[in-house]
């Protein structure tokens, strides 16, 4: 299904919040939620990200210098390198320093969906944060390109939509009921397998309309 945004280009989902709020976890369950048929690249420097046993995607692993001169390869390399080889989506299990942070958005700035974390209070500090880690304009790029979700006690309290982007097409019941589902039971694996099997029907046929007998509840 095409992304739900007016310049038909995937959106960056930029998840903050305090320590231990859920953002990691809510990063790796939104990356687990695409089909095995869509370029996903996880990028990270400790194994952070839980990822389905059937899931196809790569992961880049960072790697610090040694003593026998091997050169250290960084968060930044990785995601240009997710990008060169044809990533539909790049998540970042956090960003740390101006490296990994104008990689990131420049990545989902660019044609590239994904999403990935980072420590902030507000929507107003994030951006500061944002500028303050080398982001030129961040203001003016979370407003028209990256949705922003803000995390407190393992629970979304707040949600920014960029311009950009057009949700008012609502999502077919039975995909929003499969989300609803899924946010209580995040590694139900049979769940998501059943909704990626739907969306590949909706893709093949071009319509909704292959939803319609599976959605019917019997009692």
């Amino acid at each position: 299904m095409k992304p739900y945004s007016i310049d038909g280009e995937p959106r960056g989902v930029l998840v903050y919040g305090p320590m231990g709020s859920g953002k990691t976890t809510l990063t790796a369950a939104i990356m687990n939620t695409y089909p095995p048929w869509v370029r996903v690249v996880a990028v990270q420097d400790v194994d952070e990200f839980k990822v389905l046993p059937i899931r196809t995607f790569n992961v880049l692993n960072t790697r610090a210098s040694t003593g026998l001169g091997a050169k250290p390869i960084t968060k930044a390399e990785l995601i240009a390198d997710a990008m060169r080889t044809g990533a539909q989506f790049v998540f970042v299990n956090e960003v740390l320093n101006p490296g990994d942070a104008r990689a990131w958005v420049r990545a989902v700035t660019s044609g590239h969906g994904g999403a990935t974390n980072l420590h902030a209070g507000s929507l107003e500090e994030l951006i500061d944060r944002l500028e303050r880690l080398g982001v030129r304009r961040a203001g003016y790029l979370v407003r028209e390109f990256i949705i922003t979700v803000r995390m407190e006690n393992k629970r979304v309290v707040e949600v920014h939509v960029p311009k950009r982007a057009d949700f008012t097409r609502p999502l077919p019941t039975l995909f929003r009921n499969y989300l609803e589902e899924l946010g209580g039971n995040p590694e139900d694996y049979s769940l998501i397998m059943r909704m990626w099997a739907d969306a590949r029907c909706v893709i093949e046929s071009g319509s909704i309309d292959c939803l319609e007998p599976v959605s019917i509840k019997t009692t």
